[in-house]
């Protein structure tokens, strides 16, 4: 995916991206995610939201227009 992104943009990621407001289109997740203590899990975690980017024309750039 980061190949085709960086396609889509004509930069590499990071250098294209930073700083930008962006949109990405898709399922929202809250993932659990463990601490870890010498590689194992510990007792501790916190929740993060994810959502999966499928496909480049799933994410919009501040400025770009939105595509549905």
């Amino acid at each position: 995916m980061a190949d085709a992104l960086a396609q889509r943009f004509g930069a590499e990621l990071d250098q294209y991206l930073t700083g930008k407001t962006i949109a990405v289109r898709g399922e929202a997740k809250r993932v659990k995610i463990h601490f870890l203590a010498d590689g194992q899990p510990t007792e501790k975690y916190y929740y993060q939201t994810h959502v999966r980017l499928t496909d480049p024309s799933l994410l919009t750039v501040e400025g770009e227009p939105v595509r549905y």
